[in-house]
């Protein structure tokens, strides 16, 4: 066993695992028996949020002027349902908000932080159309491209290493593969990125959770090289590899791990490399 590539796939999984059991308490989602497959492969997520997730908030053109809604939601919340009835549309709720026309107090259920919270909401009514609005900013899901980070013997994989699009929430979804046009490089503090879109010609798997650590779910199937899962105190700063079929193949690459966070783990990744 090559103990430069064990370390570094220890350390993704440790954050990964963490990950998943503090933000939603998945205790044992990712059971194994010592051993996962390597990931590296570049695929496609697509994340439905099974309501609206609330991106922004903007100003309402009211009879009083520009005026932002006064309420409890919040940015990142995913609306689950209003009056009782479940919200996954935008036009949806724009028909339920205006069933009523003299109506001024809705009852929203929302997500937020893995829990339900219920309040009411009172609309503002803009200015031109007469239409009830909540002033947000809305998406149904979010897509976008990562790394496999790694497979269980069951199938469960981990990914990405960071939140895909807005809102740390339970969701549904399905992974694709990709297709790779090219990757924008990370220049004067700027956040680097793969280019490239999803194939949804090739269903890989299913999502069931997205949060700070990752994206997480099961793939149908899953074959690469598996290795066996050091402990954390195995871990030193040093030389070590990374895995990543960003030019079409799986390729290793070679890195430095140059600090180890031993005692934050649960909040913050595991450790630095340096692209060596």
């Amino acid at each position: 066993m090559d103990k430069i590539r064990r370390y570094l796939i220890l350390s993704y999984i440790i954050a990964f695992l963490l990950g998943v059991y503090n933000a939603f308490g998945v205790a044992g989602a990712f059971a194994y028996s010592g051993e996962v497959y390597l990931g590296g492969d570049i695929v496609g997520f697509e994340i439905n949020y099974d309501g609206l997730l609330i991106t922004d908030f903007e100003f309402v053109e009211t009879d009083s002027g520009l005026v932002k809604i006064k309420s409890q939601l919040k940015v990142g919340d995913v609306i689950r349902t209003v009056d009782g009835e479940k919200i996954t549309q935008i036009d949806h709720l724009t028909r339920i908000l205006n069933r009523e026309s003299k109506k001024e107090r809705y009852a929203f259920s929302v997500e937020r932080d893995g829990y339900l919270t219920d309040f009411t909401v009172c609309p503002l009514i803009e200015r031109v159309s007469g239409e009830y609005k909540i002033g947000a900013n809305l998406k149904e899901q979010s897509n976008g491209l990562g790394t496999i980070t790694f497979v269980t013997e069951k199938n469960d994989f981990a990914s990405l290493g960071h939140l895909l699009g807005e809102g740390q929430t339970n969701c549904n979804g399905k992974v694709y593969g990709s297709v790779i046009f090219g990757v924008s490089k990370n220049e004067h503090l700027g956040v680097g990125a793969i280019k490239g879109a999803l194939n949804k010609k090739e269903p890989l798997g299913n999502v069931f959770s997205n949060n700070n650590f990752g994206v997480y779910g099961k793939m149908d199937n899953y074959c690469s090289k598996s290795y066996q899962i050091a402990t954390i105190n195995e871990i030193t700063t040093g030389n070590a590899q990374i895995c990543s079929a960003i030019s079409g193949i799986k390729e290793l690459y070679d890195v430095e791990i140059v600090k180890i966070n031993h005692k934050k783990i649960e909040k913050d990744r595991a450790f630095t490399i340096k692209i060596t």
